[in-house]
């Protein structure tokens, strides 16, 4: 069976645990603000990286927007005649044979049937 401390004793053992408890929640509030101070470019560089993100994907729509419009047909057939190609209707066209494709070569002949012979132990 315990028996109970002196008033004295327990007033000492309290201040003590309290004087414990305070350091540590200071300590913990002090590594927190040292934590946060260290880290204070992270928000303001990680919105400008959004922002970057953000532009980046608006230059590729438009880009992609751009490609689309310059490759519809008129566009196309408007380009070639500019570089003197011709349609294929007004092409000139050659006919001719095709010569036929050599025959394959001819697979060797077998050894002999293919037997199979099982032992059981």
């Amino acid at each position: 069976m315990s028996h109970p401390l002196p008033l004295q004793a327990s007033l000492v053992v309290w201040r003590a645990r309290a004087l414990r408890y305070t350091s540590l929640y200071v300590l913990l509030a002090a590594a927190l603000l040292g934590l946060r101070y260290a880290t204070r470019q992270t928000y303001p560089h990680l919105r400008e990286l959004r922002a970057s993100v953000q532009d980046l994907q608006t230059q590729r729509d438009h880009l992609e927007l751009e490609v689309q419009t310059l490759t519809t047909g008129p566009r196309v057939l408007e380009w070639a005649t500019s570089h003197d190609m011709l349609p294929y209707a007004q092409a000139s066209k050659t006919a001719g044979d095709i010569a036929p494709l050599p025959a394959p070569p001819a697979l060797a002949p077998e050894a002999g049937p293919f037997e199979v012979h099982v032992r059981w132990k």
